[in-house]
C-alpha cells in the first residue's frame, strides 16, 4: 500500500483521535500512519529447537550484513522488524551470516519473502505487533489451547512455538478457504500436535463448555491499526462498522468465555485503536460474565486506558497492553488477558479421566471405522523403509480420513459433529491398487519429521540451483539409494522427493511450487 497521507484518514476517525490523545499526539499516529508499513519476521522455535535453539536459528538467516538490519522486537524475543538498508547505515544491530542465497537474475541476496527458509518454516512474516498476542496468552507445554478465529496462521504458529509440541492446540476458523490457508501454515512451521476447525465458535461452546486451559479471540474488528497497510481496512470503515464490530465482540466474547475452565485464561485482541471495541468490549464482558482482567507486563506497549472504557472506569484495564504505530514497531493491537475464577463450577464433564476417554472416541463427520489392516500393513511397510525405528514405531495410524492417515494423541477433544479439516499430523495417502496397498508420503510428515528421523535425505545449500529447481517442481539431479527421501535446505526440510536412478524427483505439492 502507498503511503497514506493524513487527510486520506476518515475525518470521524481524526476526530476522535484528537479528542482521546490531543492535537500533539494525534498528529504523531496521524504521521506514523502516513509512514510505510514495516515487515516483521518471527523465529520458528520449533524449527529453533531442531537447530539447537532460537539463538542457532538467528545465526542461520541468511541476508547479508550491509544489506539489512533485523531490529529485535521488545516484547518478543523471537521477533524482528527487518529493513533493507544501505551498507554505511547498517553496520550495528545486524544479524547475518555470510551464506546467502542470491537471486539467480541479479546475484543480490534473496527477500524474506521469497527465500527458501521461509518454505521450510524457519520463520513466519508477521506483523511485529501481532506477535504481541500469543506472548499476552502464554501457553505453557503440556496445556489445552483454542485460537478461536486462527486464519491464517501466524498467532496459531506463534502460540504452538511456545507449546514446544507438547499439548494440544485448536485452531478455527468459521470460513472453511481461510481455515485451508490454516492448515498450510500449521503444515509449513512442523506442526503435529493440532486439529484444526471450522466452526462458529457458539457451536463450539456447545461441543467443549469448559475444556480449555487457554483460548484466544482475535476478534474481527473495524482494523483502524491496519490503515496503513490495508486498503480494504480503510474503504470499510465508518462509525456504523464499528458499532457492528463492537456489538459481535461481546457476542464472541461470551462464547469464548464458556470454553474456558475454572482457573483458566482468555486473551482477547483486536487491531484495531477505538476504545469502543477495545477498554469497552472489556469492561462489558467483565461486568456480566465474572472473568478479571490479569495485568501484563509486555516490554515496549502501551497500558490500556480505563478512562476509555465507558460508564464508570475499570482501573483494572490498565493492566491491558497497546500498541501505537507511533510509539511501537507494527500496526495498532490491543490485547487484554482475562482470567475464569477457580471458584466457577465446571460446566464440561471432558475433564481428567473423561478426556482421556474422549480422545478414544470416534472422530470426525461421522463414523469412520479407521484404517484397516491391509492399510496399517502398508504403512508399517513404507514406515520402515523411509523412517527411523523409533519414529516408526512412535506414528501408527489413529484415524482414517478419505484417503489420509492421521496420527493424533490420546486424550484430544472429542470431534463427533463438528467440522475439521485437520486432527493431528498427516502421515500419508492410501493408495488401493489391483495387487497391493501402498502409502504416499504427506507433506506434513516431511515437514514435521525431526532432524535424524528419515532415513534418506538430500541436503542442499540454499544457493544450490536445485533448490529452486525443487521448489518449482521440476527434476533434480543427485545420484544415490533409490525411493522416497526428504530434501532439505541446511538441514530444515522442504518436502519430499523420489528418487530414480541419478534422478530425484519433486513431489512438493502443486499449491506450494513456484514457478
Amino acid at each position: 500500500m502507498d503511503d497514506l497521507p493524513p487527510e486520506q484518514l476518515p475525518s470521524e476517525f481524526v476526530a476522535r483521535m484528537r479528542e482521546l490523545l490531543g492535537a500533539s499526539e494525534a498528529a504523531a499516529l496521524f504521521a506514523a500512519l502516513a509512514r510505510p508499513a514495516e515487515v516483521g519476521l518471527r523465529l520458528n522455535s520449533l524449527r529453533g529447537a531442531q537447530l539447537g535453539g532460537d539463538g542457532a536459528l538467528a545465526a542461520a538467516l541468511p541476508w547479508h550484513k550491509g544489506r539489512w538490519r533485523m531490529t529485535p522486537v521488545p516484547w518478543c524475543e523471537t521477533a524482528y522488524v527487518v529493513t533493507e538498508t544501505d551498507a554505511a547505515t547498517n553496520e550495528a544491530n545486524t544479524t547475518a551470516v555470510p551464506n546467502d542465497a542470491a537471486d539467480p537474475a541479479s546475484k543480490r541476496p534473496l527477500p524474506p519473502g521469497r527465500h527458501p527458509y521461509q518454505v521450510a518454516g524457519a520463520y513466519y512474516l508477521q506483523d511485529p505487533a501481532a506477535t504481541v498476542v500469543a506472548e499476552a496468552l502464554a501457553p505453557e507445554p503440556g496445556e489445552l489451547v483454542l485460537d478461536l478465529a486462527a486464519a491464517p496462521g501466524g498467532k496459531s504458529t506463534h502460540l504452538a512455538a511456545l507449546m514446544a509440541s507438547e499439548g494440544w492446540l485448536v485452531a478455527n476458523d468459521v470460513h472453511p478457504l481461510r481455515a485451508q490457508a490454516l492448515v498450510g501454515n500449521l503444515e509449513r512451521c512442523g506442526v503435529g500436535n493440532a486439529t484444526v476447525t471450522s466452526e462458529p465458535p457458539d457451536r463450539l461452546a456447545q461441543a467443549w463448555p469448559g475444556l480449555f486451559d487457554r483460548v484466544l479471540l482475535d476478534a474481527p474488528c473495524s482494523g483502524e491499526g491496519m490503515f496503513r497497510k490495508s486498503t480494504d481496512a480503510l474503504a470499510m470503515w465508518s462509525p456504523e462498522n464499528v458499532a457492528h464490530c463492537a456489538a459481535r465482540q461481546d457476542e464472541l466474547l461470551l462464547a469464548a468465555a464458556r470454553l474456558v475452565r475454572p482457573g483458566g485464561y482468555l486473551a482477547y485482541s483486536t487491531c484495531t485503536l477505538n476504545p469502543d471495541e477495545n477498554e469497552g468490549s472489556v469492561a462489558r464482558f467483565v461486568a456480566v460474565s465474572g472473568f478479571e482482567v490479569v495485568p501484563l507486563d509486555l516490554p515496549g506497549t502501551a497500558p490500556g486506558r480505563p478512562e476509555w472504557s465507558g460508564g464508570a472506569p475499570l482501573p483494572a484495564l490498565a493492566g491491558a497492553a497497546r500498541i501505537w504505530p507511533h510509539l511501537a514497531p507494527g500496526e495498532g493491537h490491543f490485547v487484554a488477558l482475562l482470567r475464569r475464577p477457580t471458584t466457577t463450577e465446571p460446566t464440561s464433564e471432558h475433564t481428567g479421566e473423561h478426556m482421556a476417554a474422549a480422545g478414544s472416541r470416534k472422530r470426525g463427520r461421522g463414523r469412520d471405522p479407521g484404517p484397516s489392516r491391509e492399510v496399517l500393513a502398508a504403512w508399517r511397510d513404507f514406515a520402515a523403509g523411509v523412517l527411523t525405528q523409533p519414529l516408526a514405531e512412535a506414528l501408527a495410524p489413529t484415524a482414517l480420513q478419505g484417503e489420509w492417515l492421521l496420527h493424533a494423541a490420546a486424550g484430544t477433544p472429542p470431534l463427533d459433529g463438528l467440522r475439521w479439516l485437520r486432527h493431528g499430523l498427516q502421515l500419508g495417502q492410501v493408495r488401493v491398487g489391483a495387487r497391493s496397498t501402498r502409502i504416499e508420503p504427506a507433506h506434513a510428515l516431511a515437514m514435521w519429521a525431526p532432524p535424524g528421523s528419515v532415513t534418506r535425505r538430500l541436503d542442499l545449500a540454499a544457493e544450490d540451483e536445485r533448490v529452486s529447481a525443487y521448489l518449482r517442481g521440476e527434476d533434480v539431479a543427485a545420484p544415490g539409494e533409490p525411493g522416497y527421501l526428504r530434501v532439505e535446505v541446511d538441514g530444515l526440510p522442504l518436502g519430499w522427493g523420489k528418487r530414480s536412478g541419478a534422478v530425484v524427483r519433486s513431489l512438493l505439492p502443486k499449491g506450494l511450487r513456484r514457478g
